[in-house]
């Protein structure tokens, strides 16, 4: 199996992790969806093109898809993909605040109802 240099492999975590902001950003403004209460709809496009990435990546030989849980490693995708779900989650203070500096920066706006000028 390749492996990942590690500068494209920063690059892919700031890629996945901008589309999951972006997918529950596109939840909360065009759904309205609580995500104060639900994490991630797959159905959504910006969900699918993170997971998409992977997809593309398993396709080159950088890893695959397994179960969830085992192994714990990024060359098992299902895991790296919730690894880098509940990420997202943790910065936006899901369950919590809903407070995200991510959100706020790059939407002007986040989950908490704060906005920048």
């Amino acid at each position: 199996m390749r492996t990942l240099p590690p500068a494209k492999r920063q690059r892919v975590v700031a890629e996945i992790k901008m589309l999951l902001h972006a997918s529950r950003d596109c939840a909360r403004t065009i759904y309205s969806i609580d995500t104060t209460k639900h994490s991630f709809d797959c159905r959504d496009g910006y969900y699918g093109e993170a997971f998409g990435i992977l997809r593309g990546l398993s396709l080159l030989g950088y890893g695959s898809f397994g179960a969830v849980n085992t192994p714990e490693e990024e060359t098992n995708f299902s895991w790296w993909m919730k690894r880098l779900e509940d990420e997202v989650l943790a910065e936006e203070n899901f369950g919590g605040s809903n407070e995200c500096d991510h959100c706020l920066e790059k939407y002007h706006k986040d989950g908490a109802g704060r906005r920048r000028p």
